[in-house]
């Protein structure tokens, strides 16, 4: 049901990007959404490769190995297809190679790097790749052994969230990780109750309040964001003055969402070919989200799509030709990709072992002289 989800929302930010967000003024916050999910199925990620008793940098591997091989070809075609038609120079891709892009509204609204219409998109990629290496060494180095969810946890867990209204409200860019991580933490402590129960020390009676206040925290946070979807369409100054409120309230929604999702899977619940419909989609969701925009930009230059009668045959159009793509890119790049994952860790294993380290983050045995007068 996990994966049936975010096909789901892919054909969401699909239609967003079709100019169809006059027929669905909520759905912008689909992105939560997917932030709250990466933030589970990294930290289920991250709880697998400590199980192995690897680290950091074999987790940084496997993510490299998930993401990259797509995300490079698509912007390196994109390169390419620049340098043949001449409208821009290759070098403006290069904070979308580097992976940092928008990291100049951290602490400001100037844009210092250039800004390339048909890859906006991808910030929200940029910016999961950001929460990924933040994590994954914090987890590998600190929660995986010592972190417990207690009073203590909780309360920190809470200030962080807090955090995080701050400072959108204070004007950090909801484009940047410090405007955003709140989705990518919440996703992860869900991710740590779920997947590693051991690490809760909270007695029954307090999980029950705390049950309690999520779901009433929940039904707030829709209300309110009901009534900014309608200040969408009476006050747009309104409407956006708020968004840093609305961020924090797709958020807890999004949470209450997952957390039902996983309670679907874990009672075997399923619904039939929509469910395996929905959840190829989600499959191949990564590469939709690579392939749509551009794929978008383009028939839009070939034909004026803009606006109601023209996005409901955009967003049909753009959904197939989009999957269709995202199949053989899944198909060429990143199942290959994925198979050879162990391959390549156990290559650089050996690469690293031989020259005083390891993937494990652990320094090679020191060699030691036997009784016999081996080395061992």
């Amino acid at each position: 049901m996990l994966d049936a989800s975010r096909g789901l929302a892919c054909i969401g930010v699909v239609a967003m990007h079709c100019h169809l967000d006059y027929a669905m003024p909520w759905y912008w916050g689909v992105m939560d959404f997917f932030f709250v999910m990466s933030g589970l199925l990294i930290t289920r990620s991250l709880i697998s490769n400590c199980d192995k008793g690897r680290g950091t940098a074999s987790f940084l591997l496997y993510r490299a190995l998930r993401l990259l091989p797509a995300y490079l070809t698509v912007i390196l075609l994109y390169a390419l297809a620049v340098l043949v038609m001449q409208q821009r120079t290759p070098g403006e891709i290069l904070p979308y190679v580097f992976l940092y892009q928008h990291t100049d509204l951290i602490f400001g609204q100037v844009e210092i790097f250039p800004r390339i219409y048909e890859l906006l998109p991808y910030w929200s990629l940029i910016l999961e790749e950001h929460y990924y290496i933040l994590w994954g060494v914090l987890f590998c180095v600190f929660a995986y052994a010592k972190l417990r969810i207690n009073s203590v946890s909780l309360a920190v867990i809470a200030c962080l969230f807090g955090v995080a209204l701050v400072l959108r409200k204070a004007g950090v860019s909801y484009w940047t990780l410090p405007g955003r991580f709140d989705g990518f933490l919440a996703g992860s402590i869900a991710g740590i109750i779920i997947f590693m129960p051991r690490k809760v020390s909270i007695s029954d009676q307090w999980a029950a309040r705390l049950i309690g206040l999520g779901w009433l925290l929940s039904l707030v946070a829709l209300a309110r964001l009901v009534w900014s979807g309608y200040n969408s369409y009476c006050d747009q100054t309104r409407f956006l003055a708020g968004i840093w409120l609305d961020v924090t309230c797709y958020t807890i929604v999004s949470v209450v969402l997952v957390l039902g999702l996983v309670k679907i899977d874990i009672r075997g619940i399923h619904f039939g070919r929509l469910q395996n419909g929905l959840a190829f989609l989600g499959l191949i969701s990564y590469e939709i989200y690579l392939a749509h925009f551009p794929i978008v930009t383009l028939l839009t230059r070939a034909y004026n799509f803009n606006f109601h009668n023209g996005a409901l045959l955009l967003f049909p159009l753009t959904m197939f030709l989009s999957s269709v793509v995202a199949y053989f890119m899944h198909r060429m790049l990143t199942a290959p990709a994925l198979k050879r994952r162990e391959d390549v860790y156990s290559f650089f294993t050996k690469r690293f072992s031989s020259q005083g380290g390891n993937l494990q983050g652990e320094p090679s045995p020191i060699p030691v002289e036997s009784g016999d007068g081996k080395i061992s």
